[in-house]
């Protein structure tokens, strides 16, 4: 692979990420929109101006081509954009095992997310959980109720 390409997309923007991984298959604008809200749970929701500019960029740079033939402008993923992603996918892995070893020392062992919810945890209104990677974490308002911006985190570790 070309040098300046891997420098000029490592580390890759979270858009262009989610972009590629969607054009591992077929996928028109639309759909490639439609994919990443769906991957990402409408965390990642790309509007059309920043969609197909990044796809005329990653098209000019070899990263994804139009697929021939198809009734709408479709793209598929190149073997230098599987590379791509493929490469920004360990680095990633990487950059959250290195989170996960300076963090999980500090993390407080207090108990499972029942427990929380049965000390009247609200994790619907301030509060979220996120039970992937065996971790779950609740945020809970501060106790003086004015700044509700102030949160006070506490993680729980599942062994």
């Amino acid at each position: 692979m070309d040098e300046i390409i891997r420098k000029k997309y490592i580390p890759m923007t979270e858009t262009t990420y989610y972009t590629l991984l969607s054009v591992t298959v077929p996928r028109h604008g639309y759909a490639i929109m439609q994919y990443v809200n769906e991957l990402t749970k409408g965390r990642i929701m790309l509007g059309t101006g920043t969609l197909y500019t990044m796809v005329g960029r990653l098209a000019a740079d070899g990263i994804i081509e139009v697929v021939p033939g198809c009734d709408k402008k479709a793209y598929l993923i190149t073997n230098i954009g599987k590379e791509l992603v493929w490469m920004e996918t360990e680095r990633l892995g990487k950059q959250l095992e290195d989170g996960r070893q300076v963090l999980r020392p500090e993390w407080k062992k207090v108990g499972s997310v029942q427990e929380f919810r049965g000390q009247g945890a609200d994790f619907q209104n301030g509060g979220g959980i996120s039970e992937e990677f065996g971790v779950s974490m609740y945020c809970e308002k501060h106790p003086d109720g004015e700044n509700t911006a102030d949160f006070r985190q506490q993680a729980v570790y599942n062994e």
